[in-house]
């Protein structure tokens, strides 16, 4: 048998390890936040218009999660559904978001910058216009 004291000592080293993983993350998610909220009031973000063309919804490998695919205006987004960036578009289900079909014309902030699981460079956006056609 183990002395109690043994398994008192695994669970603490454990439940610290786990509190400064969890601190770790949260605090990357803030500064990604600040950083963010910074680059766009400043300006200092990218731009696209044009039509949605080649929507698709594709299962990534990488993630195990299904994204959203389309291009505006000859750049390509790949958007993953449910992500957890408040600040960024991300639709709850797939099929559900703002941008879900192709013909759609729409207007595009963005940003580029690496993502921390994936470790692949994408486009997050910011913010998306749809101008409202009255015939």
């Amino acid at each position: 048998d183990m002395p109690e004291h043994y398994f008192v000592k695994i669970f603490s080293v454990m439940f610290v390890g786990m509190t400064l993983f969890a601190v770790y993350f949260i605090s990357d998610d803030i500064s990604t936040y600040k950083d963010s909220y910074k680059k766009y009031k400043n300006g200092e973000y990218k731009q696209v218009e044009g039509y949605v063309r080649n929507f698709q919804i594709k299962q990534d490998e990488d993630l195990g999660s299904d994204d959203e695919e389309f291009d505006i205006g000859g750049t390509h987004f790949t958007v993953y559904a449910g992500e957890p960036w408040p600040y960024y578009y991300s639709p709850l289900d797939n099929g559900t978001g703002v941008i879900n079909h192709d013909g759609q014309y729409v207007r595009v902030k963005y940003e580029t910058h690496k993502n921390k699981l994936s470790g692949k460079e994408r486009k997050y956006i910011m913010e998306i216009y749809l101008p409202v056609i009255v015939d």
